[in-house]
């Protein structure tokens, strides 16, 4: 059980939370200043560092603010329900009151804070898990400490939110277990809320499963209130395209490449075990194929010469050409309206054959090399995931590479990165409890979809999880230990 705060451990609370602040601060405005003198392009407004999401976050909310209506500026119903609102919804609050270009800074300034008081809560959080309270402080001083868990603070990006809002989820669901059901309602707002930012870790509902014998009749209410913000804007997705779907990418009347027949290729190519950067790559060269700015031949030998030489075993070169010229054939129908920016009201010709042609190839692909689509790329899929240091950040990237110190934290950081999962091991070996499960099973089922069925490896994708799975690594880790180690960190029973 979590004693009350008192003064001093108000006090205390508050220096974790300045602590934590100073860190982020500094690190993402030495940063800041590395891309302003290397690469101003890279900011928006020098400000934000810009992603490829970021018009997809940020555009429907401002297009809300000038005209009342939330979509993107991409032609089709995909303007409408891209991407869900939360993000925005919090970006628009702020260009509302401040403007667009202040705005950012606010949305940025939102997240430093919003992250500092999330370490603020990791003592309370690591105490619901076993852990004593001294240790529980040092845990949340050390990850104040460490960029690996905050590297995308100064992005419009909903990890800059994320991994503050899954803490303080835990957080509030673990202290309203043991002391107030008030604070159980809370965790189902921040997690309603959480699913509206990012719908795929909807599997947190499965987060209050455990604790059903003491939940009973409160689950319910908690479910409904946790699941509603996204149920309804599922409503809204329906509407527009004719059935629910947490992530609305590809659309028929879409111009440009994100259309159904992008992702039959995606789930061809990701069976053979490319990665989510190699498969762009080829198919933004069949885009500039299309339009004329690149060798229809080059592009489809580039696009084969990326996969693994298992496909070209399978279907052989010219078939495979054939594909891929087929493909910069359907893609020359969709430039022009691209150019206009204009949805595609009418069928492409070959479009439906193609993509016949790719599940076909996906299904003769998995009959044939069943041991590299489903053992080999999956391993691969968890290297990658797995195997980095989890420094994103661009300082740590290109200009302080080399540098003693930063080197010494790349590898700190990955070692502490495997660390973590490794250790998530040890769950499986070990006396499971409510809480243990509450924050393992959503964390494992998510890893394995990212490893089995989505492998579009992005190392961000795991970032809401890190802290919760590195507190109960070091439960898990540390019950393993003599007795005298374990009286040192874990509560008695």
């Amino acid at each position: 059980m979590v004693k009350s705060t008192n003064f001093s451990g108000v006090t205390r609370i508050f220096r974790l939370v300045l602590l934590a602040f100073f860190c982020a601060s500094l690190v993402h405005l030495v940063n800041h200043e590395f891309l302003v003198s290397e690469i101003p392009t890279s900011l928006r407004d020098r400000v934000s560092v810009i992603t490829s999401d970021d018009a997809s976050y940020i555009r429907p909310a401002l297009n809300f603010l000038d005209s009342g209506v939330w979509k993107g500026s991409n032609p089709g119903v995909g303007a409408y329900v891209l991407r869900s609102p939360g993000y925005g919804m919090i970006f628009g609050v702020f260009t509302y009151i401040f403007g667009e270009t202040n705005g950012l800074i606010a949305m940025v300034l939102f997240q430093l804070i919003l992250w500092s008081l999330a370490v603020g809560a990791i003592p309370f959080l690591s105490r619901s898990l076993g852990l004593k309270e001294k240790p529980s402080w040092w845990l949340a001083v050390f990850i104040s400490l460490m960029p690996m868990f905050y590297g995308f603070l100064s992005y419009t990006l909903t990890e800059a939110i994320t991994p503050s809002l899954v803490i303080f989820f835990y957080t509030f669901l673990f202290l309203g277990i043991e002391k107030s059901r008030k604070l159980l309602l809370i965790s189902a707002l921040v997690l309603g809320f959480l699913i509206l930012v990012r719908p795929p870790l909807i599997l947190l509902v499965l987060s209050y499963l455990p604790f059903f014998p003491v939940l009973r009749k409160r689950l319910v209410p908690v479910l409904f209130v946790a699941l509603a913000p996204i149920f309804l804007w599922q409503l809204r997705v329906h509407r527009f395209t004719g059935r629910f779907d947490l992530h609305p990418i590809y659309q028929s009347d879409a111009s440009d490449l994100y259309r159904p027949l992008h992702k039959a290729a995606w789930n061809f190519h990701k069976m053979t075990g490319q990665t989510g950067v190699e498969f762009h790559q080829s198919m933004n060269l069949l885009w500039q194929a299309a339009e004329g700015n690149f060798d229809n031949t080059d592009a489809t030998n580039t696009a084969m010469s990326s996969l693994h030489s298992s496909v070209l075993t399978t279907f052989g070169e010219e078939d495979l050409a054939a594909v891929y010229s087929q493909y910069i054939t359907i893609l020359r129908q969709q430039v022009p309206y691209q150019l206009a920016n204009v949805p595609i009201n009418s069928s492409l010709v070959g479009e439906g054959e193609l993509i016949l042609r790719f599940e076909s190839m996906q299904r003769e692909y998995v009959s044939n090399n069943f041991a590299h689509a489903c053992l080999a790329a999956p391993a691969n899929v968890i290297k990658e995931l797995v195997l980095h240091s989890n420094l994103s950040l661009y300082m740590f990237q290109k200009p302080l590479r080399g540098n003693a110190l930063v080197e010494t934290l790349r590898w700190f950081s990955l070692a502490l990165h495997l660390f973590i999962y490794l250790s998530a091991l040890a769950f499986l070996f070990r006396k499971k409890n409510q809480v243990s499960i509450s924050i393992a099973m959503p964390a494992i089922l998510f890893f394995l979809y990212l490893i089995f069925i989505q492998r579009g490896i992005e190392e961000r994708y795991m970032l809401p999880y890190l802290v919760p799975l590195l507190l109960l690594s070091i439960h898990n880790v540390t019950s393993f230990l003599p007795e005298r180690i374990k009286e040192v960190f874990l509560q008695t029973d």
